[in-house]
């Protein structure tokens, strides 16, 4: 998926700025301020947004952009095309795999990251943006944008449970194994006695 689809199904709720399409993304996931702007530059050359700038009484004025005719075909191009399937790509699930090496305690201790990491992620996509965007959809009368909105939080929602139950069954399995710390000396040490 392209970041600048993202930003062009953002503009079709309403006009932002650049530093207003930011703090849409969830921190880790968050564009830096140049990657954005090159991006939105990149879109305003192509035709897809334009610019007004928009002068503030207290705050520095800003440019607000604006999806064009053009940007609006393109989303749509966008959303009629195939999903991607894209690769096993989860980077807590690609080092688990692996994490037999690391003591019980250690993982447990990465669960736990993982969990509170999950639950920043949970707390976005639940957020107040999220529900103002789903205002924003209900305004526009279109009841079918609105259920797309619905049915993006329920996913959300679902998986929060699902993931929550896994990572709490997880770490009472690694710790029914015992006190027994399994490190990778410990493993070269049982591999040498044998």
């Amino acid at each position: 998926m392209a970041f600048k689809h993202l930003v062009l199904g953002l503009l079709t709720y309403k006009p932002r700025s650049g530093y207003s399409l930011r703090r849409v993304f969830f921190q880790p996931l968050r564009p830096s301020l140049p990657y954005l702007y090159r991006t939105i530059s990149n879109m305003a050359d192509e035709g897809l947004i334009t610019f007004e700038r928009v002068e503030h009484l207290k705050l520095p004025a800003q440019n607000v952009c604006h999806i064009t005719a053009t940007g609006r075909n393109e989303l749509e191009r966008w959303l009629k095309g195939e999903a991607e399937a894209k690769p096993f790509n989860e980077p807590f699930l690609q080092k688990l795999l692996f994490s037999g090496v690391l003591g019980n305690e250690q993982l447990i201790n990465h669960f736990e990251k993982y969990k509170d990491q999950r639950q920043e992620e949970w707390n976005h996509y639940e957020s107040e943006f999220t529900r103002r965007t789903i205002r924003q959809t209900k305004a526009r009368g279109n009841p079918l944008d609105k259920l797309c909105w619905d049915l993006f939080l329920d996913y959300i929602t679902s998986r929060r449970r699902f993931e929550e139950k896994w990572i709490e069954t997880s770490i009472q399995r690694i710790s029914n194994l015992g006190s027994e710390d399994i490190t990778t000396s410990a493993v070269k040490n049982k591999l040498k006695t044998k």
